[in-house]
């Protein structure tokens, strides 16, 4: 699996693809770059390719299906507010050699506390602003202004 990821990712493996289905034919490069060939090096073309399934996936409906930051989410909504969030680790659990983190999250205004639990601190801290934002309503495009 590891070396198909790397074969994947590999620039002569996207310029290659890229050569496939003719993007070099849609580059607008400068003058420079055009004398040099620039629509047959390899790292552009495999910029190209990069930028071209990162921009289908978001037309075909990615953002939707993307992996939300709700840490992120919830300080854009508290800095909206003039409002500061702070995590603070609560406990650690091991057992064995696993270990599990709880995070509680709260403002400064004290409109909020929610703790979560993660294999990790920032999972815990993901898992508790989570709650926040489900808690308090917030929305995607309230925490994207």
């Amino acid at each position: 699996m590891s070396k198909l990821k790397q074969l994947m990712v590999q620039e002569s493996t996207l310029a290659h693809l890229s050569k496939e289905i003719g993007l070099g034919e849609f580059l607008q490069l400068g003058t420079g770059e055009r004398k040099n060939h620039g629509a047959d090096k390899e790292s552009i073309l495999a910029d190209i390719f990069e930028s071209f399934v990162a921009a289908l996936y978001l037309e075909k409906g990615g953002k939707e299906n993307m992996i939300w930051d709700y840490k992120s989410q919830l300080q854009e909504y508290c800095q909206a507010q003039k409002n500061r969030v702070s995590y603070e680790l609560k406990r650690t659990i091991r057992v064995g050699h696993q270990q599990s983190f709880i995070m509680e999250v709260s403002d400064e205004q004290r409109t909020f506390r929610e703790s979560g639990k993660g294999r990790s601190k920032k999972e815990a801290e993901q898992q508790a602003a989570a709650k926040v934002i489900k808690k308090l309503g917030i929305s995607r495009e309230e925490g994207d202004k």
